[in-house]
């Protein structure tokens, strides 16, 4: 059985977060939930969607779900909280920004292929849709753009 990792255990040990882009993030994660909606039933579960939403009614429900407080899934969540104390998952020593194909190039490897690549399904944002979710997740935007 393999022993879980410890902040006692190991105080040394370097935890690494790779930081996602913040809009790729959350169309990343409506993408997965339509490619399989029967194995996420957050649509009809937790949303109450009849069938699988527009991105922009999902964006609006999930923004409302994080502004009361109901927000659970960690998909959904800012990163900057997932990686806190707050949930005490993990408190990243280092963070690195999630590029694939960066980090290919800098350990002079080949990309990695996609495994399960997204369904190409449209994912608009509506200028306030813009705006509401860069002033709730701003510090995710301030690390990314750091």
């Amino acid at each position: 059985m393999t022993e879980s990792y410890s902040k006692e255990r190991y105080p040394a040990r370097p935890i690494v977060a790779m930081w996602r882009e913040p809009f790729g993030r959350m169309e990343s994660t409506f993408k997965m939930y339509t490619a399989k909606p029967e194995v996420h039933p957050s649509f009809t579960k937790i949303y109450g969607f009849e069938k699988v939403p527009l991105f922009g009614d999902w964006l609006d429900a999930s923004l409302d779900r994080y502004e009361a407080g109901e927000q659970r899934d960690v998909h959904q969540l800012p990163m900057f909280e997932v990686a806190s104390d707050r949930y005490g998952v993990f408190v990243p020593t280092i963070i690195v920004r999630w590029d694939w194909v960066r980090l290919a190039e800098i350990f002079e490897l080949d990309p990695l292929p996609i495994k399960n690549p997204s369904l190409p399904r449209p994912t608009v944002w509506s200028p306030e849709q813009k705006n509401r979710y860069k002033a709730l997740y701003a510090k995710d935007f301030e690390i990314w753009e750091g």
